[in-house]
């Protein structure tokens, strides 16, 4: 199994009646699960966790109907993975090196990509510079994808990505985002 950020900072108790914006398959557990998901990552049990960033456009979502039935079953938040999971870990005694293995070492392992994951002569230099302590830009205005709507808007959440590196290539840094296109379709 690989739970995503969204299934371990959200609870069911705590979504607003209507809000469709947490719409994802499956569904946002209660807190009970939550915790169940964030003691197996902590024990190994699961290993990876998975973005799954789904977003939509917003009338997708039928959020003025307040009607789950016939919104987009996905959730926007790419962008706030790390920060939405380390807050939700790190109260769970989680450290920076199980968010490594979470979302770096193990994922690699899983894909058979024996040049990433880790930081070693001759890999590939991917790598995220955080501050695990300065709390993550949450505002609609700080989003980088298409559709703005998220749960995850204007939540407190720590864990601001500093800059990202793709293959030794900066492509963000200080809240902006390079024209430097590097990336490439991975197959296994």
């Amino acid at each position: 199994p690989e739970p995503c950020p969204h299934y371990i900072f959200f609870q069911s108790e705590e979504v607003p009646d209507g809000a469709t914006q947490y719409k994802c398959a499956p569904p946002i557990r209660n807190k009970e699960n939550k915790e169940a998901l964030l003691r197996q990552l902590k024990r190994g049990t699961i290993n990876t966790i998975g973005s799954d960033h789904s977003p939509s456009p917003p009338d997708l979502k039928f959020l003025k109907e307040g009607d789950f039935l016939r919104a987009w079953g996905g959730i926007a938040g790419l962008q706030y993975s790390l920060p939405a999971s380390w807050t939700a870990a790190s109260e769970h005694g989680a450290t920076i090196e199980d968010m490594a293995e979470w979302w770096s070492s193990a994922p690699a392992a899983v894909a058979g990509l024996t040049d990433r994951g880790s930081i070693e002569v001759g890999k590939k230099a991917d790598l995220v510079v955080w501050n695990e302590k300065a709390l993550a830009e949450t505002g609609k205005g700080q989003l980088f994808h298409k559709h703005k709507l998220s749960p995850y808007n204007d939540r407190k959440m720590k864990g601001r990505v500093e800059a990202s590196i793709v293959s030794g290539h900066l492509v963000f840094s200080k809240g902006q985002l390079s024209q430097d296109v590097c990336g490439r379709i991975v197959r296994t």
